[in-house]
């Protein structure tokens, strides 16, 4: 295509509309008065409208090239054994960068600001639906549409996401379009377009959210699992049908804009890159920032959370659906993953077992086509929070028998160890797995993020596969003893409305 004249394509043009047509087709929710007629009726008169020349528009240019004298590296401090590299610069900003081979030419990008979810207040319902309004909006010298033409030669990604510890800029590039890729990302941290435009079409859309989440039963529990796992914390909440019609895009700006004009920056940086160029382009960009103060610790309370109680009866939400679907859900509370990382490994790896149980005895012994899902989620930022849970989706007449089965298997667990045949089963994959997930930048992107401020992120990465590998069936025994336990278990139920109404 770089040979390609204007002439030739105009050429083209002039070949597809001759002949027939053109064909006009409408769509729309209400019939239009006079139907094909009035159509047809407004497309003549269209056609005997004079046709005016485009007139010539100003050219766009990028208005974020320059942030400023470039930064000044105060301290670097090489972590050779995982190939990275801790950068701080004279205002404050820290870098982590990570050379890696994995995949020509990627380059993964993240930025770290602020406190995320932890600092927003706990009786207000997430704000993560409007996050996708924030790239949206564009910048305040240059909107998201100028901004696609000015840079489509270039190779630059934009996301806002908020996670427990932080708010996260982040994107994928390439090598030759770092500078881009990190001129984006510090404009959106400095001068976000905050338009309201953009903040509109997203609740324009969150007018049928609901109505989509409720005609699954998978989306039933994916919109409400977090705040049913966070009881008495509404930052896991997703808002009603009436708070996304009353949001303010003003509401949105007042809880992000203070971490993001304030708060610590961290750049993580992994991929197809030399530490030489990332340091300098970071600090033509970040490291150009003026410098912030000290931020004020979160109050205590702020990471403060708990998890559900037991109990003896399901929870019950209902979806839309299908009638012959329904998911049954049954989750144990554990603990972080720092306050004993080895026996946060033996719980993955009882979670391992017990899914390796639960298809034996629902694929083999009762010929049922679907598969259970086991998971431990044991966070590394919310102190002593953590649970494994097991879940399935089945018709809902078969949900007290997976409950019964999987109490069972929880027994059995508990009085016995696993077998020699089990625990090469359930280690090998999640081995495999991780080995492969550690051949990926993005893998390491996550796991990095924050290690400058965590050093206990580097002890853990260190040992991810070794800490594995030592556990043994006596430890899976013990840790189904300490975690599987009936008082502890919460569960709950997600069932059609035709079934739930029936019930009652």
């Amino acid at each position: 295509a770089k040979d390609l004249k204007a002439d030739q394509v105009s050429a083209a043009i002039r070949g597809a509309f001759k002949g027939g047509g053109p064909l006009v087709f409408m769509t729309t929710p209400k019939p239009v008065d006079g139907g094909e007629q009035a159509l047809l009726n407004a497309f003549q008169s269209s056609q005997k409208m004079p046709v005016q020349p485009a007139t010539d528009t100003a050219a766009v240019t990028w208005p974020y090239a320059s942030f400023g004298q470039p930064g000044i590296v105060a301290d670097t401090k090489e972590i050779t054994d995982l190939n990275t590299v801790f950068v701080h610069f004279a205002n404050g900003v820290s870098l982590t960068l990570k050379p890696t081979k994995f995949k020509d030419d990627e380059v993964l990008v993240r930025v770290n600001v602020g406190h995320g979810r932890s600092g927003l207040p706990r009786d207000r319902s997430s704000i993560a639906w409007a996050s996708g309004a924030f790239i949206e909006g564009g910048l305040q010298k240059i909107s998201a549409g100028d901004m696609e033409q000015v840079l489509a030669s270039r190779v630059y990604g934009g996301r806002f996401s908020i996670a427990d510890d932080a708010f996260v800029l982040s994107g994928g590039t390439t090598k030759n379009d770092l500078d881009i890729q990190l001129q984006v990302l510090a404009g959106y941290l400095t001068e976000p377009g905050w338009r309201p435009e953009a903040f509109a079409r997203l609740k324009s859309s969150g007018k049928t959210i609901h109505d989509q989440y409720e005609s699954t039963d998978s989306g039933v529990l994916s919109r409400d699992i977090s705040s049913l796992l966070h009881p008495g914390d509404q930052r896991w909440v997703f808002p009603s049908r009436d708070e996304i019609a009353s949001a303010k895009l003003e509401d949105f700006k007042t809880l992000v804009s203070p971490d993001l004009q304030s708060g610590a920056i961290e750049v993580v940086i992994v991929g197809d890159i030399t530490v030489e160029k990332a340091t300098d382009l970071v600090a033509q960009t970040f490291g150009a920032l003026p410098r912030r103060a000290e931020p004020a610790p979160l109050p205590a309370t702020q990471r403060q959370i708990r998890f559900p109680g037991g109990v003896e009866t399901a929870v019950q939400l209902s979806h839309k659906g299908r009638a012959d679907q329904a998911i049954g859900y049954l989750a144990w509370p554990t603990s972080d993953f720092y306050s004993d990382p080895q026996a946060a490994r033996d719980t993955e790896v009882l979670a391992d077992v017990l899914q390796l149980r639960l298809i034996a005895e629902l694929r083999e012994a009762q010929g049922a086509t679907y598969s259970p899902q086991v998971g431990a989620n044991q966070s590394r930022f919310w102190p002593g929070w953590g649970y494994l849970a097991a879940s399935v989706e089945v018709p809902p007449a078969k949900l007290p028998a997976f409950f019964a089965d999987v109490q069972t298997i929880a027994a059995d667990l508990r009085a016995a160890p696993p077998t020699p045949d089990e625990m090469e089963r359930a280690k090998k994959p999640h081995l495999d797995d991780l080995a492969k997930a550690r051949q990926t930048n993005g893998y390491w992107l996550g796991e990095l993020s924050g290690a400058q401020n965590e050093p206990r992120k580097l002890s853990a990465l260190r040992a991810a596969i070794s800490g594995i590998e030592r556990v043994t069936a006596a430890d899976v025994q013990h840790a189904a003893q300490r975690v599987l336990r009936n008082d502890a278990m919460w569960r709950l139920e997600v069932k059609p409305q035709a079934a739930d109404t029936a019930s009652k």
